[in-house]
């Protein structure tokens, strides 16, 4: 699938070590996103890098609902959010957005 994606011609091509990119799983290189309070982990399903560098963070959501940037807040859902943190704090990346992909989008084989 990634590879049929860096192939499609987009601005966005997927980057392969940026994918299930994992942090602060006790691993020294890539931490814990330190927030006030203490850490967290996580794991980033794929970084997508742009033309000039600049990343796109995408979540995979298999649920039919997927709250937007309102309902994000109303019901405290912060993943996305602490995704792109841990992006740009970890990766040292400049962000260029981030989204929530179904995989049921997925082109099948």
């Amino acid at each position: 699938f990634l590879l049929d994606e860096a192939r499609a011609g987009a601005a966005f091509k997927p980057h392969p070590a940026l994918t299930e990119a994992s942090f602060g799983f006790e691993d020294p290189v890539r931490p814990p996103l330190q927030l006030k309070g203490g850490g967290i982990h996580g794991r980033i399903d794929r970084i997508d890098i742009g033309p000039g560098g600049e990343a796109l963070v995408e979540d995979y959501k298999v649920g039919s609902k997927v709250d937007g940037g309102k309902g994000m807040l109303e019901r405290g859902k912060m993943q996305l959010q602490l995704y792109l943190l841990a992006a740009r704090e970890i990766w040292g990346l400049d962000l260029a957005g981030g989204l929530y992909r179904p995989p049921s989008r997925f082109r099948s084989w």
